[in-house]
């Protein structure tokens, strides 16, 4: 815009920052006088366009004045008029089209294949920064006039389109436009046809009409790019204003370190490096299951989470019951174990009861033996590993599966692992079948001390898998339950016999 394409070329720099320095050292120095004039003037022109149509927006002849094509035509009238090329700006010129030797060539060959290696990080980062442009431009249209829209299939067509581009020498990646869907929506475009009339008449101005601009400035072409620069900040004030106040501190941070890392390095680095801790941010957030202590409702069969109901009361001595409010998967169900020994501080230590809405499979699987420890022995309170625990070890563990629907191998495996942990600590294993399952099977012996880990509302599914795991045959037909209030049951039963042994055995020895 202020004439120093030459000596950016001598200078090179690099990245957005050295760049930056370079303007600020040679902006006032070197900048070619009349260029940055016709540069601001054109800038300054599509800026004052666009806001008197704004204020004017009931006019619809002049809310729809093309004002980026008023400024290039003029530009290029005045460009030949006063010869502004003999005075050193920069003009379009002959623009050579070359339409091949053939209109479709397979684009996998030997002159491109040696370019693989320099332009696949290009490709990757226009992949998502066009995914991203045309998503948010279609959900902007859809909320505007009122339709549905499935990003995979955004996905696929984008692919698709682009796949069968790429068979046509110098096509470009097609994306989405949000400046343009807006512009397009704003005109009366409704459907598919309004594209493709934009595109056709685009195909016949660069055959057609390129050469009429020949005296085009180049440094208009780029005000043009900064006024499509300024739209896109325009936008920025009210979305970080919003974050702001719904104490978003984590998009706000990732949105300024997008910034910071593309004005330091470049919009590669930056997209990368915020795609990269995205994906963390996702996997950190999978990978930990909500789970919550629950206890019963006085008077009736029924479970509540306790930190959310104070009437919920834990009513069986050395039993936890715990509800998992999402799905599990290989991330969380490492944690298993772990929480199992920390419940809250609110709990008292002689009662829980631990109640399971999941789906095992690969994601969240992993962290939820440790959080499961923790649970058991210090509840939901935050504390330190070294922390003495708040409460003694469970010596029953009910798991509710009504929701568990699939179970993969690794979470099977865990599972299996945490069956024979609690058979060696003394801690039986009970597990309840569901309504969905062939057959109810209750115990009618205690497992091990006689009290145990019971599992509720088994599906077929997950129960197919148990058996090839060998987790049935490791506890028994006899482990399987109906449901939470029948696990209580049996472990009420339990304890009543086990307080009758010890009685008889305390009698005995003394009459001995």
């Amino acid at each position: 815009m202020v004439g120093l394409t030459n000596l950016e070329h001598v200078l090179q720099p690099k990245t957005t920052l050295d760049k930056f320095f370079f303007l600020v050292e040679n902006a006032f120095t070197h900048a070619h006088k009349l260029t940055a004039t016709i540069s601001f003037g054109a800038l300054a022109v599509l800026v004052g366009m666009r806001s008197f149509k704004r204020v004017c927006r009931r006019y619809w002849f002049i809310y729809r004045l093309p004002e980026v094509f008023i400024v290039v035509v003029l530009s290029t009238l005045l460009s030949d008029k006063f010869d502004w090329d003999k005075d050193g700006v920069e003009i379009l010129g002959s623009v050579p089209i070359n339409t091949g030797s053939s209109f479709l060539q397979f684009p996998l060959r030997k002159i491109t294949l040696r370019y693989l290696r320099k332009t696949t990080s290009t490709a990757v980062l226009i992949s998502v920064v066009g995914f991203l442009d045309s998503i948010v431009a279609a959900k902007q249209n859809a909320s505007r006039f009122g339709y549905s829209i499935s990003p995979n299939r955004e996905l696929v067509a984008l692919g698709a389109g682009n796949i069968a581009g790429s068979f046509i020498p110098g096509t470009l990646p097609a994306y989405g436009s949000i400046t343009r869907s807006k512009l397009n929506g704003d005109l009366g475009g409704r459907t598919q046809m309004a594209s493709l009339v934009c595109s056709t008449i685009v195909l016949l101005a660069t055959f057609f009409l390129l050469p009429w601009l020949y005296y085009l400035p180049k440094c208009v072409l780029a005000s043009i790019i900064c006024l499509i620069v300024f739209s896109l900040l325009g936008e920025l004030p009210h979305d970080a204003m919003f974050y702001w106040k719904m104490r978003a501190w984590i998009d706000l941070a990732l949105m300024t370190l997008t910034f910071v890392l593309t004005i330091i390095w470049n919009v590669e680095i930056g997209i990368a490096v915020s795609v990269f801790i995205s994906l963390l941010l996702v996997v950190r957030r999978s990978s930990r299951p909500r789970m919550t202590i629950l206890g019963r409702i006085p008077g009736t069969d029924r479970w509540k989470p306790v930190d959310e109901n104070p009437e919920a009361e834990e009513d069986a001595q050395g039993v936890l019951i715990v509800r998992i409010r999402e799905n599990l998967d290989f991330g969380t169900f490492a944690e298993f174990p772990h929480l199992l020994l920390f419940p809250t501080a609110r709990t008292p230590p002689n009662a829980n009861a631990h109640r399971l809405f999941c789906t095992f499979c690969i994601a969240n699987t992993a962290q939820l033996k440790e959080r499961l420890r923790r649970l058991e022995l210090y509840g939901h309170d935050k504390h330190h590993p070294a922390d003495e625990p708040h409460r003694r070890d469970a010596d029953v563990l009910v798991f509710h599966l009504a929701d568990v629907d699939t179970i993969d191998a690794s979470a099977v495996q865990i599972f299996y692992e945490l069956v024979e942990t609690y058979k060696v600590r003394g801690c039986g294993l009970l597990v309840a079948t569901s309504a969905f399952a062939d057959r109810i099977f209750l115990p009618s012996a205690p497992c091990n001390r006689g009290v145990g880990l019971y599992i509720t509302h088994l599906k077929r599914g997950p129960r197919r898998s148990f058996e090839k795991a060998g987790i049935v045959g490791l506890l028994g037909e006899e482990a399987f339950c109906k449901d939470v209030a029948s696990a209580m049951a049996r472990v009420e039963q339990a304890m009543r016999e086990r307080r009758l042994t010890e009685e008889h055995g305390c009698g005995a020895t003394g009459r001995a």
